[in-house]
């Protein structure tokens, strides 16, 4: 629960092997940027039932690849080594496009707001995440802040 093609994306690359994902501890999770409490503690809880560890054992007998190849980061762009949240509905640009963008950039496009963020790009009816962001001093631009900065790709 809570887990999306993104933040599954993430966890693949910073833990590497569904063994080690499924060892991490709800702390070990959080130190990933972009992974909240809220995710942590749904994916603990999804390994630690019975079921789904069987689910795994079986995935792994049948011989199926359940580790992530470490991708190299590159150190440029304007947005390099940045983690960028992106809340609201943008008018210009569909998330993807956004998320996109954040990455030919050298950013990090995340699903969370945590202290590690470093930029929030909001857009219409942003919610909470604008301002836990806030209230935690990370940079917030709207859309088209974030276009005139960085264009459209």
């Amino acid at each position: 629960r809570f887990v999306g093609s993104t933040t599954a994306g993430l966890l693949a690359e910073a833990f590497g092997s569904m063994a080690r994902l499924a060892e991490a501890t709800e702390e070990d999770l959080t130190d990933v940027a972009g992974v909240g409490p809220e995710v942590a503690g749904s994916v603990r809880a999804w390994f630690d039932a019975p079921e789904n560890r069987h689910v795994v054992e079986r995935l792994e007998s049948a011989k199926v690849n359940m580790s992530q190849p470490k991708t190299r980061t590159v150190g440029v762009g304007a947005l390099a080594g940045k983690t960028v949240v992106i809340t609201g509905t943008l008018e210009g640009l569909s998330r993807k496009q956004a998320e996109d963008l954040i990455k030919q950039l050298g950013g990090k496009p995340t699903a969370s707001v945590s202290k590690k963020t470093d930029l929030v790009v909001y857009g219409a009816s942003p919610g909470s995440k604008l301002s836990k962001a806030q209230k935690l001093g990370v940079e917030t631009i709207d859309e088209a802040e974030f276009v005139k900065r960085f264009g459209r790709g």
